[in-house]
């Protein structure tokens, strides 16, 4: 695919030793897969330290590093749900990702042919589920699951970014969870973040995973594990969370997912704006969509909004894309002067 010669730069962040920590692979291959392509298309990016704040400046494209702007000129780049797969995204990840305020999108998703669909679920069945494959490394402790039927509630971090979008506080959401379960004869099932005791990066500490323990231990309809979620979620009736990315891995198990945040696939699941929607929900063995669009969804997602790295041509029309967008922009500005 042949870009022009054009008169833009490109400014791109450094891999920075948070994304070198080990499950996080994705960082390093998506890096030296823009900086080929861009080399292919005869530019030479000029790479700025990590965190440096993205600024809108005319001729520039600038390709970001877990950011979350808006700015013309940006595309956010960020790990996502899934091994293998990243956001290279126009107005960040997670729930200010385009995908998640854009029906169009939504839409265009549940036209994708349902052959096709299914056939792409079955490799996703294999590439994830059957390996045990997650964004962070499941274990293999075994899943004492409690008799009778049960829900899942995995747990966040408190101070993870994507938390700024919830639209209820993650301990008073344990606790209205835990008791409408209690309520509608549930057992409840949580499961710490690998990452709640001590984050490898910050070394910090989540405060709210520590409160809901407490809780939680004391009491008998709730069980915590430490198990894979591959082992968790074919097994439990449904699955409540703020916005995790466990959510979507729900939905490649097709289980109806409840979501009490904002985020990009809250499309195919249930919402809770506050806390008194559960009361509302008497049987929540069913899901938002159907197994045939929840499949389509996926789909759409992982091979249209993301980008595989494990293809690279992909990563080539992404920039290309880029380019003509930043090009346009550049244009416009050119002639207002």
């Amino acid at each position: 695919m042949a870009i022009e010669n054009t008169a833009l730069r490109f400014k791109m962040h450094a891999i920075s030793n948070w994304h070198r920590e080990p499950g996080f692979g994705e960082w390093l291959v998506i890096h030296d897969q823009i900086v080929a392509a861009l080399r292919e298309f005869g530019f030479v990016p000029e790479i700025v330290p990590a965190g440096t704040p993205p600024t809108e400046e005319h001729g520039v494209v600038f390709f970001a590093k877990h950011t979350r702007s808006s700015l013309p000129n940006v595309w956010n780049i960020k790990k996502s749900y899934l091994p293998n797969y990243v956001y290279f995204d126009r107005t960040g990840y997670s729930g200010w990702a385009e995908v998640a305020n854009k029906p169009e999108i939504f839409a265009a998703a549940l036209s994708r042919d349902g052959v096709a669909a299914e056939t792409f679920y079955t490799q996703l069945l294999a590439d994830t589920v059957d390996r045990n494959a997650s964004k962070i490394e499941q274990g293999d402790d075994t899943f004492d699951a409690p008799p009778g039927p049960f829900v899942f509630l995995p747990m966040q971090l408190g101070h993870d970014t994507v938390m700024q979008l919830s639209r209820v506080g993650f301990v008073e959401f344990y606790e209205a969870v835990r008791d409408w379960a209690d309520r509608h004869g549930f057992a409840l099932v949580v499961k710490p973040h690998p990452f709640a005791a001590r984050h490898p990066v910050t070394g910090r500490e989540c405060i709210e995973t520590r409160r809901v323990l407490q809780d939680a231990q004391d009491r008998p309809g709730v069980t915590i594990t430490s198990a894979s979620i591959h082992r968790i979620l074919p097994a439990c009736v449904a699955v409540f969370c703020v916005n995790s990315g466990v959510g979507f891995e729900a939905l490649v198990h097709l289980k109806p997912v409840y979501t009490a945040g904002h985020c990009d696939y809250h499309w195919a699941t249930h919402l809770i704006a506050t806390t008194a929607d559960l009361d509302s929900i008497c049987d929540p063995s069913q899901p938002k969509l159907c197994s045939a669009d929840t499949k389509r969804f996926l789909h759409h997602f992982l091979t249209e909004v993301l980008v595989d790295t494990r293809e690279p041509d992909r990563v080539r029309s992404m920039i290309s894309r880029a380019v003509m967008i930043s090009r346009a922009v550049s244009d416009y500005w050119a002639s207002r002067q």
